[in-house]
């Protein structure tokens, strides 16, 4: 019981561990995009659409 209690637990940390991640990842993301559209947009071909 102990140790279904624990995993439990440990389940719930590594999902939210994950979600978190993966706002920040689309977060980080998108200010990637953001920034290579700003800095390419004039002067170079390698702008993304």
């Amino acid at each position: 019981m102990k140790l279904l209690v624990s995993f439990l637990i440990d389940l719930f940390a590594i999902s939210f561990f994950l979600s978190y991640q993966g706002l920040m990842g689309t977060k980080i993301y998108d200010n990637l995009i953001m920034y290579n559209r700003v800095n390419y947009n004039n002067n170079s071909p390698l702008a993304p659409i």
